[in-house]
């Protein structure tokens, strides 16, 4: 009975300290997410608010590899963020594997260093006001 108590009280512990469990950012990256969050009006404002601290693998949206801190991921649909997609800010994400930044007022041309993400097998920029293409990076 002690047994199962102590496996309880230790599942709920990983629901109710997430942070506790969260693997660290690495700098590189948390520079990056902090810099396009920067950038952007509305929608930014609350992300900036909700990304606070240097857990960034925490974070709503940001999916990390546990065992090096690099985001893998980032999924913001439908967030309200404004704007053209800030500069390089996110081409520093080398390990990046999902973007989705859709449904969002985001403006302007499609980034030319997404193309130079390697490790980008998904990509969703739909029903934003974003012109141009995401060419394909041959290795």
């Amino acid at each position: 009975m002690a047994k199962c108590c102590l496996l309880l009280l230790l599942f709920l512990l990983g629901f109710l300290l997430p942070e506790a469990r969260a693997t660290s950012c690495h700098p590189d990256d948390l520079q990056a997410l902090r810099g396009f969050a920067a950038n952007l009006s509305r929608g930014g404002v609350l992300l900036r608010t909700a990304w606070s601290g240097a857990t960034c693998c925490g974070w709503d949206g940001v999916g990390c590899d546990g065992a090096t801190g690099r985001v893998t991921a980032l999924r913001l649909p439908g967030r309200g963020l404004v704007g053209p997609i800030p500069g390089a800010s996110l081409a520093s994400l080398v390990k990046m594997e999902v973007l989705d930044l859709s449904h969002n007022q985001l403006v302007g041309t499609v980034p030319s260093w997404i193309s130079r993400l390697d490790h980008l097998c998904y990509l969703d920029l739909s029903n934003n006001t974003l012109v141009g293409e995401a060419h394909a990076h041959n290795k």
